[in-house]
């Protein structure tokens, strides 16, 4: 199990970060998105377009508002880049798959970046209830507040700059990108880098607390994880990082 939590980064690499539309629904927005959702089920249309859900916390906002259909038994994220729109594909009990396809000039990372959310969301929802109907209410809230938590985190162009500027190292963490004049390669110096981010990685006794893995290079990305057997412990403590697994996903195939 790997944390989302926080990275570092040594070198440089090529990174193209998109923008965070995260104007969300007002009420009837949504009603009148979930009318146009169920038409196109119940009419059995295959593929529509609904451009008014163009931002990222109108579509999250779509996904759940579909995957509470009765008459739905499961929602999945894609794309199209030709268009470009990312998608939904709800899967119908009546055996149909149908398209719901939104207006987004990077559909592909937009699909990295939903189903990152929503998987987040349904982590955090199953630690607190079994009930179905009470963890889709849940996800739907944790979704909005992991979206409005990724547009206040910096951005991985910042990582980049700062190594292209000079920085030997930096670490990533959800508030700032904190520049380190030295490359860590010792488990001392690795400790040492995140202390100066404000991480503690170390118990009272010096033990380390955590796993650091190696999960990407060029440049070198490293991550905090949990140790095996303390994952609910990490989980119930530790904030996830939406930009560093969006960033993960994406570029290293790393969930």
């Amino acid at each position: 199990m790997f944390s989302r939590f926080l990275s570092l980064s040594c070198g440089v690499s090529e990174c193209v970060t998109n923008p965070r539309g995260m104007a969300a629904f007002s009420g009837r927005q949504r009603a009148e998105f979930a009318v146009a959702a169920a038409h196109q089920l119940e009419q059995g249309l295959q593929s529509c377009l609904h451009p008014q859900v163009d931002t990222l916390a109108r579509q999250l906002d779509a996904y759940y508002t579909v995957a509470s259909f009765p008459q739905v038994t499961g929602v999945d994220t894609t794309f199209n880049n030709a268009l470009p729109q990312v998608v939904l594909k709800a899967h119908a009990r009546s055996g149909g798959v149908f398209f719901m396809c939104f207006p987004c000039a990077s559909a592909k990372r937009r699909m990295y970046e939903l189903t990152s959310i929503i998987n987040m969301a349904l982590a955090r929802a199953r630690r607190e209830t079994s009930d179905p109907a009470e963890a889709l209410v849940l996800c739907r809230a944790h979704a909005a507040e992991l979206c409005a938590s990724y547009a206040a985190e910096p951005t991985y162009a910042q990582v980049e700059e700062a190594l292209r500027g000079g920085a030997a190292a930096a670490v990533w963490t959800p508030k700032e990108v904190v520049k380190l004049d030295f490359k860590p390669v010792l488990p001392g110096q690795f400790k040492r880098a995140f202390e100066q981010a404000g991480v503690a990685v170390c118990d009272t006794e010096g033990r380390w607390q955590h796993e650091l893995r190696l999960l990407g290079a060029q440049p070198s990305m490293y991550v905090l994880g949990a140790k095996d057997g303390r994952e609910e412990l990490w989980a119930n403590n530790k904030k996830e990082m939406v930009g560093a697994s969006v960033h993960l996903h994406e570029n290293k195939g790393v969930q």
